[in-house]
């Protein structure tokens, strides 16, 4: 006897729904604060100051540029990870 359990529809729409949301989540943060501009900007010495010059330059909340900040850190430390990596190789 084959038993085949099946998820209820809303666990699906749940899994969709919440796709949706980290995508929408991830658009405003780049839209808001574009990468390009990060990169052309020169940083005060301080995660302070820098947290604060992002927010009021492109008029978003304190959280809202951290969070920004802490992906656009990850990204420039994974490319420069990657970099490192493709030399010893």
């Amino acid at each position: 006897m084959l038993l085949v359990i099946v998820k209820p529809i809303w666990q699906h729409f749940r899994t969709y729904w919440l796709g949706q949301v980290f995508q929408a989540n991830y658009f405003s943060y780049h839209f808001c604060v574009p990468t390009f501009m990060l990169i052309q900007m020169t940083f005060p010495p301080t995660r302070g100051e820098t947290i604060k010059l992002v927010a009021q330059m492109f008029k978003v909340t304190y959280e809202f540029a951290e969070k920004r900040l802490a992906m656009f850190g990850s990204r420039i430390n994974s490319m420069l990870f990657f970099e490192k990596l493709h030399t010893y190789i």
